[in-house]
C-alpha cells in the first residue's frame, strides 16, 4: 500500500526514473492529486531544475520529510532566492 506523499517527501516514479522533492500539491476539480517534483541542485546557469509532475499514486516515498519546510513568513521579494525580485508597480 502505497504511503501519501507530503511536501518535502524525496520521491521516486519508478516509470521514468525521475527523482526529486516533492515541492508542490495539486488537487483537481474531480480528484487528481499532482506532486510537482524538483530535481536537486542547479543547471548550467545557475537556475533550479524545473518541476515536473505525476500522479501522487504513481510515486514512491524514498525519505521522508528530506527537507526542512519553512514557516510562512512574508518577504519583500517574494520568494527566499536572492536573484527574484518584484517589479516596481507590480502586485501593490
Amino acid at each position: 500500500m502505497r504511503k501519501e506523499v507530503e511536501l518535502g517527501d524525496k520521491v521516486k516514479d519508478p516509470v521514468t526514473g525521475y527523482s526529486g522533492t516533492a515541492v508542490a500539491k495539486t488537487t483537481w476539480l474531480y480528484g487528481c492529486d499532482r506532486i510537482s517534483v524538483q530535481q536537486q541542485g542547479m543547471d548550467k546557469e545557475g537556475n533550479l531544475f524545473p518541476t515536473q509532475s505525476f500522479d501522487e499514486p504513481q510515486l514512491d516515498v524514498v525519505k521522508r520529510k528530506s527537507v526542512k519546510i519553512a514557516n510562512k513568513v512574508q518577504r519583500k521579494n517574494g520568494g527566499p532566492r536572492a536573484n527574484v525580485f518584484q517589479k516596481e508597480g507590480v502586485m501593490k
